[in-house]
C-alpha cells in the first residue's frame, strides 16, 4: 500500500513537471515573440524620429526660404510704390506741359 501511495506520488510529480516543463517551453516561445516584436518596434521608432528629424529640417528650411521670399516680396511693393509715385509725378509734368 506504502508503494502504490509512494508510486502514485511520484507519477503525479512527474506530470507535474511535464506540465511546468510545457508551460516553460510556451513562456519561453512567447519571450522570443515579444523580444522580436520589441526589436521591430524599436527598428520602427528610429526611422519615425529619423523622418520626424527630416521633415523638422524640411520646414525650417521652407520657413527660411519664405521669410527671404517675404522680404523680397516687400522691395518689389516699395519698388512699385515708387514707380507708381514716379509715374504719377511724370503724368502731372506731361500735363503741365
Amino acid at each position: 500500500m506504502k508503494e502504490r501511495i509512494k508510486k502514485k506520488k511520484l507519477t503525479i510529480e512527474i506530470e507535474i513537471s511535464e506540465e511546468d516543463k510545457k508551460v516553460f517551453e510556451s513562456i519561453a516561445a512567447r519571450a522570443v515573440e515579444l523580444e522580436t516584436e520589441v526589436s521591430r518596434l524599436q527598428h520602427d521608432l528610429i526611422t519615425a524620429i529619423s523622418e520626424g528629424d527630416e521633415a523638422s529640417a524640411e520646414v525650417a528650411e521652407l520657413k527660411r526660404s519664405l521669410g527671404e521670399r517675404g522680404v523680397k516680396l516687400e522691395g518689389l511693393e516699395k519698388e512699385i510704390d515708387g514707380l507708381k509715385s514716379e509715374k504719377a509725378d511724370s503724368e502731372k509734368k506731361v500735363r503741365e506741359l
